[in-house]
């Protein structure tokens, strides 16, 4: 096979075209970076925090147990549905 002029020029061209990329690539700062924005930062926080607390809190437990066992356990309907209207209306 034989390579003229022009498919030689082609050739260099491709050649220096993928050097340039090459050195470019070996220019480029090697760390990567990243920004969280503070919304992020605050969700991180509360996460945190949440799995700080106890999964169960043993004293109300206890303490329930306790009033239950006694008949004296008693449940306010209107302060639950206050709970629940209040928790909808934050949404």
């Amino acid at each position: 096979m034989k390579i003229n002029h022009l498919q030689m020029e082609k050739i260099q061209q491709i050649y220096l075209k993928e050097k340039r990329g090459i050195e470019d690539l070996r220019g480029r700062d090697k760390t990567d970076s990243m920004k969280i924005s503070g919304e992020a930062m605050m969700i991180r926080e509360m996460e945190k925090r949440v799995a700080e607390l106890p999964e169960i809190r043993e004293e109300r437990v206890i303490r329930l147990k306790e009033l239950i066992r006694k008949g004296e356990y008693s449940v306010d309907s209107r302060a639950i549905a206050d709970k629940i209207l209040s928790g909808i209306e934050q949404e």
